[in-house]
């Protein structure tokens, strides 16, 4: 999966439930790629 800026936009819990989402789609052995300009 590929996502650019995924976060942009997102209230702090519809962040938190997107990031829940992506480290399930990793737990399940997927591949997922961001891109960002954030550097934290």
């Amino acid at each position: 999966m590929f996502l650019d800026k995924p976060t942009t936009g997102l209230d702090v819990e519809a962040r938190a439930a997107l990031w829940r989402a992506v480290r399930t789609l990793l737990a399940e052995g997927r591949g997922v790629l961001l891109t960002t300009h954030y550097l934290e």
